[in-house]
């Protein structure tokens, strides 16, 4: 190595171990530093002067509606007998509804489901029949009215799964009084924690609330809950003299559906591949002529593409057909504006060979801004949460200083409804229940007629 090059590799050397010793040093200094004061530490924005304290609130209220819930089942190994068992025995129930002098605009009902029923004995898959189900929700004004539609349900063996639970129509007050009441032990808890150590209170730093009204309850009475998460400042602290609200709020609304998403599925299996491409297509032919003769419109069509694959060999080993080496599938979605054009499709399309009715949903066309409705009501419901904990202590609600929302708890879901994994009833059905024409008939209450919208908002606000 040449002298100039042993030069540089030293002068690099000792910069480095200088940089070394500077940040030794600059440790050492920190170590050394005396801790910051109280004072200090609340013009840094530590959290110092403060009196922190959390209080909980249940308060309960006697029920003032009930709601029922139940199911209807049907089983048979023929799929459409166990759609067609399940209609008459709603029938039945339906029937009770009017006896009792039950309102159907308090009736709400899923969208029924079809599903499998499969076993597997050694390494065969065997399919022992089918299982139609739907689910009934009966709001009800009183506790009475709930045990007796119990009573009277249990006479019917196709009758599952019957629960009667109590509510609160408008509990909105009610959750206010609780919040008031849990930031009135929160102030009390203060002035003792602060009293213990020869403290006094001074005014609320922050608070933040959370408040839950049980919506549905076993017993007679329902219980709202409320919490309070409060930093109150011990009197003679210096700060910046900002307080501050916190509160979260979600809200969930029903809105009748005025739009009906069909989807369904053909699929074929087989040796070759040339004649399930063709029996594909042929069936999906039958299945949009449906369509438009319903009145449904190109632009409502939403035809996915054809798909072929290879089986997999245990698929091959458990099916009793060892040729059906291919399955070739394809999948349309249906639009409807009419719940009696959907509801009569499914009738129409559920006999035709190797085609499924695979997914039923009911959406909104306005979904956007029926949105703005529920995310308008949230706000509403905060900011009065956010004024009740402000009273609370004894403070006003100033300006809004941030306000955002979580996207886990914002979304759009079809009140209740299933997938119907399993074809429905056929034409022949509804000519022996006496329907007149693909339109009419009881077909109709298969699906669901409402959507829930949900929405989220966090609100900070300043206290005065």
């Amino acid at each position: 190595m040449s002298n100039k090059a042993s030069l540089v590799a030293i002068a690099g050397l000792s910069a480095v171990c200088l940089g070394l010793l500077w940040n030794q040093h600059k440790n050492n200094e920190a170590m050394l530093a005396p801790a910051p004061t109280v004072e200090q530490k609340i013009e840094d924005g530590f959290d110092m002067g403060v009196v922190s304290v959390v209080s909980d609130e249940n308060q309960k209220f006697v029920a003032d509606q009930y709601v029922t819930n139940f199911y209807l089942y049907a089983e048979n190994k023929n799929k459409d007998k166990a759609f067609k068992q399940l209609e008459v025995d709603r029938s039945k129930v339906l029937a009770l509804f009017e006896k009792m002098g039950i309102d159907l605009k308090s009736v709400e009902q899923n969208t029924l489901n079809v599903y499998e029923d499969w076993d597997y004995v050694g390494k065969k898959r065997i399919l022992n029949g089918y299982t139609a189900r739907q689910g009934f929700q009966v709001y009800l004004p009183n506790k009475d009215r709930a045990d007796s539609l119990e009573l009277k349900l249990t006479d019917f063996s196709f009758v599952q799964r019957v629960v009667s639970k109590g509510r609160l129509k408008d509990a909105d007050s009610l959750e206010v009084l609780t919040i008031k009441k849990a930031c009135q032990k929160a102030t009390q808890m203060a002035k003792e924690y602060a009293g213990s150590v020869g403290a006094q209170v001074g005014r609320v730093y922050s608070v933040k609330g959370d408040s839950y009204v049980n919506p549905y309850t076993s017993s007679d009475s329902v219980v709202l809950f409320a919490n309070v998460s409060a930093e109150l400042r011990l009197a003679g602290v210096k700060d910046g003299g900002k307080s501050f609200v916190e509160v979260s709020q979600s809200e969930v609304k029903k809105f009748a559906a005025d739009k009906f998403r069909v989807s369904a599925r053909i699929e074929l299996m087989g040796p070759n591949k040339e004649p399930l491409y063709k029996g594909v297509a042929e069936r999906m032919d039958s299945v949009l002529a449906m369509a438009k003769n319903l009145g449904v419109a190109q632009s409502e069509l939403d035809v996915q593409g054809l798909s072929i694959s290879r089986r997999t060999s245990r698929e091959i080993q458990q099916d009793v057909n060892k040729l059906n080496v291919f399955v070739a599938s394809q999948r349309v979605d249906v639009n409807f504006t009419s719940k009696k054009a959907a509801a009569a499709f499914m009738a129409g399309v559920s006999p035709m060979k190797d085609v499924i009715i695979s997914d039923v949903n009911s959406v909104l066309r306005n979904e956007d801004s029926l949105r703005v409705q529920v995310v308008n009501s949230a706000g509403k419901k905060a900011m009065a949460r956010a004024k009740a904990l402000a009273e609370g202590f004894d403070g006003k609600l100033g300006r809004v200083i941030s306000v955002g929302n979580d996207a886990h708890n914002v979304g759009v879901r079809p009140l209740l409804a299933k997938q119907m994994r399993a074809n429905g009833v056929s034409r022949a059905m509804m000519a022996e229940d006496g329907l007149a024409g693909l339109l009419g008939g009881a077909d109709e209450m298969n699906i669901a007629d409402s959507v829930e919208i949900s929405a989220f908002l966090k609100v900070v606000a300043e206290m005065e």
